[in-house]
C-alpha cells in the first residue's frame, strides 16, 4: 500500500473515531432527555461500586468532556470558540 494508501486509511479510522464519540455523548444526552438517566447512573453505581449516587453532569461539563475525548485539536476548537463572550452561556 502506497503511502497515500495509509494516510486515506488513518484518516477514515480517525473519522470513525470521532463519529463513535459524537454517537456516544449524544446517545447519553438522549437517555438523559427521556428520563433515562438516573436509571443509567444507578447501574453505573451498582457495577463501579461507588458509595455515594453518581450526579448528572450539566451541558458544559458534557461539552468539555466530549471535546477532550475528540483530542487536542477539538480542545482547541473549543477554546476558540469559548473566547468568545457572546457564543457561550457561563457555564
Amino acid at each position: 500500500m502506497s503511502n497515500g494508501g495509509f494516510a486515506t486509511v488513518n484518516e477514515n479510522l480517525r473519522l470513525q473515531q470521532v463519529y463513535a464519540t459524537l454517537l456516544n455523548f449524544g446517545g447519553a444526552e438522549l437517555v438523559d432527555r427521556i428520563g433515562l438517566g438516573g436509571v443509567t447512573r444507578g447501574m453505573q453505581r451498582w457495577i463501579y461500586r461507588v458509595g455515594e449516587p453518581i450526579p448528572a453532569l450539566s451541558a458544559a461539563v458534557k461539552t468539555r468532556v466530549m471535546l477532550e475525548s475528540l483530542g487536542p485539536t477539538y480542545v482547541k476548537l473549543g477554546q476558540i470558540v469559548s473566547s468568545q463572550a457572546n457564543v457561550l452561556p457561563d457555564d
